[in-house]
């Protein structure tokens, strides 16, 4: 269970404190868990920017004749979009 969805941790992450490389992710959720709110409010902050860096503009795309005969629009855009849930979709 994920008690932080708007991090979304993926399954393989590490975190420095100090000298110490921290990779077990129970310990990184109870860091979290336990960190103050703007400590909280930097890690989403800094995990949205990089979001960001990789946001794709949506395909313009032109239909077919076939796919307008159908009633298709003559001009659409399809969302670019990497998330797992419907990846191979």
């Amino acid at each position: 269970m994920n008690l932080f969805p708007e991090l979304e941790i993926p399954p393989s992450v590490q975190i420095q404190v100090g000298d110490q490389i921290v990779v077990d992710r129970k310990h990184i959720e109870e860091f979290i868990a336990n960190a103050d709110r703007e400590f909280y409010t930097a890690i989403v902050n800094h995990l949205e920017v990089e979001r960001n860096k990789f946001v794709l503009e949506p395909i313009k795309m032109d239909a077919t004749e076939e796919e307008l005969k159908q009633g298709a629009n003559a001009h659409y855009e399809v969302p670019v979009s990497f998330d797992q849930s419907n990846f191979f979709a």
